[in-house]
């Protein structure tokens, strides 16, 4: 990658880091553990990996920016515990997106 700085990559790839923080920070907890509580009885079902889990999730909800869809299961996947409740696991992952 000639002429580009690893600072200019980091650069580059920090606006796409702050759309996503953004979008679950925008989210309503509600929502939010709605999407979770979804995510969890769809593993539990064994219909797919969770890998490929965006496309159910997106339908489910009508998601229409796949991004966002992507963001919501990367945040399920990070917080997920057999313990917590979605609403837990929902406010945690809103407090991480805004910084807290």
């Amino acid at each position: 990658m000639a002429g580009i700085e690893t600072g200019d990559v980091a650069a580059a790839r920090a606006p796409a880091a702050r759309k996503v923080k953004k979008t679950l920070a925008n989210t309503s907890e509600q929502d939010l553990a709605a999407y979770f509580d979804y995510l969890d009885v769809l593993r539990e079902s064994g219909i797919t990996n969770m890998y490929g889990a965006r496309p159910y999730l997106a339908k489910a909800f009508k998601l229409k920016d796949q991004d966002y869809a992507t963001s919501v299961l990367s945040a399920w996947m990070r917080t997920f515990s057999r313990t917590a409740s979605p609403d837990d696991r929902a406010r945690a992952a809103i407090a991480k997106a805004e910084g807290k």
